[in-house]
């Protein structure tokens, strides 16, 4: 589906869907949504200042449903603030960083 048919789309009333992610900082919470938005993957991202979030129509069956994919801010001082973005989430993803530590 390109550009032009999701904005016709769009217009349309279609079931929302928000999900939320949650974790520390630095753990790839941004890649992870950069990856979904444009299907590609950097490693490079500056942090997230506060909330971002991105929106995409997605075709399921035969239907269109609005994801809508919140990236917060993992630093301390952010936490209370965004709290508040929790409600009316379908999903909170907690994303942690797994590190292997090898035993010489």
């Amino acid at each position: 589906m390109n550009q032009n048919q999701q904005l016709e789309l769009s217009k349309e009333k279609v079931p929302l869907f928000k999900f939320i992610l949650i974790g520390d900082q630095s753990v790839g919470k941004s890649c992870i949504v950069q990856r979904y938005q444009n299907e590609e993957f950097k490693h490079n991202i500056k942090a997230t200042i506060g909330v971002e979030f991105i929106k995409k129509l997605v075709q399921v069956d035969k239907g269109l449903v609005e994801l809508q994919i919140w990236d917060t801010a993992g630093q301390e001082q952010f936490r209370s603030v965004i709290r508040g973005f929790y409600r009316g989430s379908a999903r909170r993803l907690h994303c942690i960083q797994c590190q292997l530590k090898r035993i010489i």
